[in-house]
């Protein structure tokens, strides 16, 4: 499966504003040798930044990067936003768009972005909390927030999806039945990404892919098995 690492010196192919030095703007992205995707930072206004910072950053990296970018463009490699955070994902690709400008949506710029990438966790704000349908509705949200026109008719890809603020892989189990919700008729979703990372700050635990479910019909199996079975059934 496709994989987001949250850059650093050992993921070549995203920049971080925490775990890159100067937030991966040295960053040589020639060494993305790896997947499809060439991810920019995750969720800057948690990190300290905006993302008019992340528009106007973009630009003078992709400038300063601009043979590097045709490089990894040839190899089909595609270039996501930042990755938005999913409670006003509008609000804040327009503000990415705006301090980009016309070069993010040039074809023939370095700086042009292929992807919209959001961050679309669901949570006990999805009501009926702790829910298959719940978090449903927290996927329409999300993809009823990213009309086609603001996205220039690109598609979308789902870097973050689990249960927010959960403590057992079973209440994982309402986000990981729900994504089908994110490939609804007409979404311009194509990829979603599992949220199988240490959270810092949002009160998640137990959401690795190699946590096991230890209650219920599905208990002794992984998050991971349980992911992998899903994907597969999706038509």
């Amino acid at each position: 499966m496709h994989c987001y690492a949250y850059g650093g010196p050992r993921d070549p192919c995203a920049l971080h504003n925490n775990n890159d030095d100067g937030n991966g703007l040295s960053k040589d992205p020639s060494q993305c040798t790896h997947g499809d995707t060439f991810y920019l930072w995750d969720e800057p206004d948690t990190q300290g930044y905006s993302y008019e910072w992340a528009g106007t950053s973009w630009l003078a990296y992709a400038s300063r990067f601009a043979d590097e970018l045709s490089t990894l463009r040839r190899r089909g490699v595609r270039i996501t936003t930042p990755l938005l955070k999913g409670d006003s994902p509008a609000t804040y690709l327009s503000a990415f768009w705006q301090s980009c400008g016309p070069a993010c949506s040039d074809p023939s710029s370095p700086a042009y972005i292929d992807v919209v990438a959001v961050n679309a966790f669901c949570g006990s704000w999805n009501l009926p909390s702790g829910t298959t349908e719940g978090c449903r509705g927290g996927a329409a949200f999300v993809v009823s927030s990213l009309p086609s026109t603001l996205r220039g008719g690109r598609p979308v890809y789902v870097t973050n999806w689990s249960y927010l603020g959960s403590s057992t892989a079973a209440e994982q189990l309402a986000a990981l039945d729900a994504i089908d919700a994110l490939f609804a008729p007409l979404s311009p979703v194509e990829r979603v990404y599992w949220f199988g990372a240490r959270d810092y700050g949002g009160g998640t635990s137990n959401n690795l892919l190699t946590d096991a479910v230890t209650s219920g019909e599905r208990a002794g199996t992984t998050l991971g098995e349980l992911w992998a079975a899903k994907c597969a059934a999706l038509p």
